[in-house]
């Protein structure tokens, strides 16, 4: 099954969204900290990669703001990832 799926516009960053580079399956949690959206937009960016029927091995989370998760996201699809589906459950933990 394919985990790909082409409904985030190329270039716009979702409030919570998942991106996948294709050759590795390594993904990228983005969502926003809700706390900081009126004063400050601050968004999470967890990587990890996903496995079948396995908890996912998650490597990062870092921090950003809204600004700099927009770029770090199109740059990601400038090189080739692709927004996905949910790859692991909100609650997973590092």
């Amino acid at each position: 099954m394919d985990a790909c799926v082409p409904d985030h516009p190329q270039e716009a960053m979702p409030s919570h969204g998942w991106i996948q580079d294709p050759s590795t399956q390594e993904t990228k949690r983005f969502h926003a900290d809700e706390k900081s959206r009126n004063r400050d937009p601050r968004v999470f960016v967890d990587t990890g990669r996903p496995f079948p029927d396995q908890a996912p091995l998650l490597s990062t989370r870092v921090y950003l703001s809204q600004g700099t998760a927009e770029r770090l996201w199109g740059e990601l699809l400038r090189v080739g990832w692709r927004p996905c589906r949910p790859q692991w459950s909100a609650d997973a933990e590092f």
